[in-house]
Formats: structure tokens, C-alpha cells, sequence
């Protein structure tokens, strides 16, 4: 979710394009990973500004929301859409741990 205020463009990093067909997902498909010191970036997906209600509104160019299949330490950048010289954010894909919630039977019997 595009929370800048302003277009933001977001490339896969550590794309290596030796080993890689650009057609494909972000590595290639089948447990492809590029070398922890590739440099180069692929260009992912656009973030926009402008909130939609139509039920495409992900695949929209202006749409703030975009989702992007990938696996765990896939790394992205974002970079302004204006100026790709300033970056934004770097996100790594990491594991999302979810705690149980306290047990209601106990909260609400006392």
C-alpha cells in the first residue's frame, strides 16, 4: 500500500539477468535465487495515489494497492516515480508471525 502521497515505482532487487527470462516471476520460476551480491533490479509493480472502488482496482496504474507473488527474502525497492534516484523503501519479504489472542473465556468471566 502506497502510503507517500506521491507515485512510487517498486523493482525486485538482486534480479540477475544471466540466469533469468524478464518474462518470468521474480527469479525465473523453480527455486531460482540470484547471488547475494547482485546488484541489478527489475522493475515490479507501480503504487498510484488515487484510491479506487472498481473491482480491478489492484491492476489499476493510479491504484495505491498493488499484490505481488513472491517467497521469503525476496528484496524490493522503491523509488520515486518522478525522481528513480531517491528510494524510498527497501522491503524484504520475512515470515509474519501471528500470536494467539488472549482466551475470551478468561477475559469476560471476570
Amino acid at each position: 500500500t502506497n502510503r507517500m502521497h506521491c507515485p512510487v515505482d517498486v523493482y525486485y532487487a538482486g534480479f540477475d539477468a544471466a540466469r533469468t527470462d524478464s518474462k518470468t516471476a521474480p527469479m525465473g520460476g523453480k527455486n531460482e535465487t540470484a547471488p547475494l551480491n547482485s546488484c541489478e533490479e527489475r522493475f515490479s509493480f507501480h503504487l498510484g495515489v488515487n484510491p479506487s472502488s472498481r473491482p480491478d482496482y489492484m491492476d489499476a496504474w493510479d491504484s495505491p494497492v498493488a499484490y505481488e507473488a513472491t517467497y521469503l527474502t525476496h528484496k524490493f525497492v522503491a523509488r520515486l516515480h518522478h525522481d528513480h534516484n531517491i528510494i524510498v523503501d527497501e522491503i524484504v519479504m520475512d515470515r509474519t508471525y501471528i500470536q494467539d489472542c488472549p482466551d475470551r473465556k478468561r477475559t469476560s468471566a471476570s
